[in-house]
């Protein structure tokens, strides 16, 4: 499974976990005795902090406080973990009543060294104020670091009614499923049914038998809702994979622990197609390494979710600023490789990766310590320049002019002048000057001068103002911190 931000007809955008951005430094306990559970600052894929957990042997992590769930109600669970030395991870999720072993998932495709985005789809079955989730290192994982980030648990509304692309799903046929490996039994049944007249039963006899569908047709980067009952005769456990339209790989590849036996369980999940075609089908095995079982199949369901297209008009804003902002600050412009995004498509893990290393980029290469330059002027100083405009000035100087103005000022001077400002002259200003500095100053500016500095004038500040740090100059000291700072952003040269 693959990213995408999705619009689930959340009926609750509100996040009942708490600190699921992980930027305050509490709220995480250890799970089991993980040698290592940090707010960390090392990665995250929103905010400052994420957090880290590392494990010395299997089933340890770490879990959230506890949270309100209600009986019946369906939650949006997603979050994002980047493995360093894995590409599994197990999730559990408790019950709010706390009356049952929380249902446990094991994503078993993560990429290393990456951030990967997950979701989940539940229903609760028993609400209550003790809800929580659990973050641990899979089955046969003995060591490594993981980091988390961006965990969140939103109440959505139930699923629509939209036509599923797995051909008979609600198993009233009997046909269109076939045996993977050599499964001791596949047979359509009546013995247990969630809806309908009757359900797909299989039984094994080695790991990773079971039953597959025939194919149908996914698109790339579309976002697709999986939802599935089964229930296990024996095993408290359930194993599906989804192979991509191409034909060239799996999109899913989950495994469900921890859930009922002799009692029917939702599944619900959500993916994105990394590779698109006519060839795609879904595979319901046996665990893995479980050798003996029955499982009974109703009611599976794959839908193309068109209302969770990506809002593509925000990520190639957000690259034409990337591109703005490297011209405005006379840096090379970035390189981009996947963007922009597509009409007509989902956002992938791809393409906002490289964003934000777009934008780590221009910061990077931003070098400028003081920003120097202003509102709403027309000029932005160079290398040497001694360009000092005010508020919509049309006059600008150039080296060794000395031509110094304020806001609407209407006399400028000249190299050696002494009337009002000039480069190297002793006498910058006259009484009651509105250009750079006031009566009394003590302080004057020059090139290469340390200070811009005055005595009851607003050079440095005043909203709007249009000051210019000539170059080499090291502080704009006046009047810096007052009420009315300017608003200037970027920079020249230097």
């Amino acid at each position: 499974m693959s990213f995408a931000w999705t619009s689930i007809s959340q009926t609750s955008t509100t996040n009942l976990v708490t600190n699921g951005t992980m930027e305050v430094d509490a709220n995480w306990a250890s799970s089991g005795t993980p040698t290592v559970n940090a707010r960390s600052s090392a990665k995250a894929i929103e905010g400052t902090y994420s957090r880290l957990f590392t494990v010395d042997v299997q089933y340890e992590g770490i879990r959230s406080d506890v949270f309100t769930t209600s009986t019946g109600s369906r939650y949006l669970f997603s979050f994002w973990v980047y493995p360093d030395d894995a590409t599994s991870i197990r999730i559990l999720l408790r019950n709010g009543a706390a009356s049952d072993t929380p249902i446990t998932w094991e994503f078993l495709d993560l990429t290393q060294d990456a951030w990967n985005f997950r979701t989940i789809l539940y229903a609760e079955t028993a609400g209550g104020a003790n809800a929580i989730v659990y973050f641990q290192s899979a089955a046969g994982v003995n060591s490594g670091s993981y980091y988390i980030d961006d965990v969140r648990v939103t109440v959505v509304d139930s699923p629509e009614a939209d036509a599923s692309i797995v051909p008979n799903g609600t198993m009233e046929a009997d046909s269109n499923w076939t045996s993977v490996g050599t499964p001791t039994s596949n047979v359509r049944s009546t013995t247990q049914v969630y809806s309908g007249t009757y359900s797909r039963y299989f039984a094994v006899d080695a790991a990773d038998e079971g039953i597959q569908s025939d194919t149908f047709t996914t698109v790339t980067n579309r976002v697709y809702k999986v939802s599935l009952y089964t229930q296990p005769s024996v095993a408290t456990t359930a194993y599906f994979r989804i192979r991509n339209g191409a034909n060239t790989g799996w999109s899913v590849n989950l495994y469900v622990r921890s859930i009922y036996t002799s009692v029917w369980n939702i599944v619900e999940f959500i993916f994105v197609e990394n590779a698109g075609g006519s060839g795609a089908y879904i595979q319901l095995l046996s665990s893995p390494g479980l050798t003996t079982g029955g499982w009974y199949y109703d009611q599976i369901r794959i839908i193309q979710d068109d209302k969770a297209k990506f809002r593509i008009d925000h990520m190639n804003e957000a690259k034409t600023n990337v591109d703005h902002l490297t011209t405005q600050l006379g840096i090379s412009a970035y390189s981009w490789t996947v963007l922009p995004v597509a009409a007509n498509t989902n956002v992938t893990s791809a393409q906002v990766n490289q964003l934000m290393t777009a934008i780590s980029y221009v910061d990077t290469n931003n070098t400028c310590a003081t920003h120097n330059s202003t509102y709403n002027s027309g000029a932005l100083t160079g290398d040497d320049n001694a360009i000092h405009t005010g508020k919509d000035a049309t006059i600008y100087s150039s080296h060794d002019t000395g031509i110094h103005t304020g806001k609407d000022a209407t006399i400028y001077s000249s190299h050696d002048t002494g009337i009002h400002t000039g480069k190297d002259a002793t006498i910058y200003s006259g009484q009651d000057s509105g250009i750079h500095t006031g009566k009394d100053s003590t302080v004057h500016t020059s090139q290469n001068s340390y200070y811009l500095n005055d005595h009851n004038t607003a050079i440095n500040s005043g909203q709007y103002s249009t000051v210019y740090n000539p170059a080499n100059s090291y502080n704009l000291a006046t009047n810096w911190g007052s009420a009315d700072n300017g608003k200037l952003v970027y920079c020249g040269s230097n």
